[in-house]
């Protein structure tokens, strides 16, 4: 597909920045100017983009189109997107493009990958839902409960009638993936909640596991 817009970024996450230097050649072949992507304050490469910092993008924003990120998956992308830019993310060794729209996060979405990264090296994590009839979703708890196994999590599932804050902050546990009604856990102000979905993102960040 043709890039639209003359004047791109080039930024992508480190595994894939080997190939930065010859996207580069490519673009410009094609007459479209490239701006390199700055460091981010917890960044050491230009261009590079982590899971808790899209500086590199957000640095040269004002003076680009479009950004070009190399790359896969929808979380450092969509941190990208934040820019207010439209975002071509292309996968060298798989060979695809596609787009990630300016801002693509909804406020909600956003919080979550907050919270899923702030908490991400902790050992201990918490799954709650309900044992009333249309709200205990039992095979959301398995898939939450699989993926964070998959990345070395300590899991502790709850079952309860009603789903109250106090009643879990005895636990040493300070995030909680909610899989029964998302309103139960709106009003927590203590404990962090997140969705089932928004796990994904520990797919695509560092974690540390000591």
């Amino acid at each position: 597909d043709e890039i639209e817009e003359d004047t791109v970024g080039l930024v992508g996450v480190t595994q894939y920045m080997d190939r930065a230097e010859k996207a580069r050649e490519f673009l410009e072949n094609k007459g479209y100017e490239v701006v390199e992507g700055k460091t981010g304050l917890r960044t050491t490469e230009p261009g590079q983009v982590l899971g808790c910092d899209a500086g590199a993008a957000h640095n040269i924003a004002e003076k680009v189109d479009a950004f070009i990120f190399l790359g896969s998956g929808h979380f450092h992308p969509s941190q990208v997107s934040e820019t207010g830019k439209k975002v071509y993310v292309v996968d060298p060794y798989e060979e695809y493009i596609w787009i990630e729209p300016p801002n693509s996060l909804d406020d909600e979405t956003r919080a979550e990958h907050a919270r899923v990264i702030k908490h991400k090296d902790k050992k201990k994590w918490g799954i709650v839902t309900s044992s009333k009839k249309g709200q205990n979703y039992m095979r959301a708890v398995q898939i939450a409960k699989e993926k964070l196994e998959e990345h070395g999590k300590d899991v502790y599932v709850f079952v309860e009638d009603r789903i109250f804050e106090p009643d879990y902050k005895g636990y040493g546990i300070d995030i909680y993936v909610n899989c029964a009604c998302p309103r139960m856990t709106k009003d927590w102000q203590d404990l962090a909640f997140v969705s089932v979905d928004s796990l994904k993102v520990l797919d695509e960040v560092d974690i540390d596991h000591s």
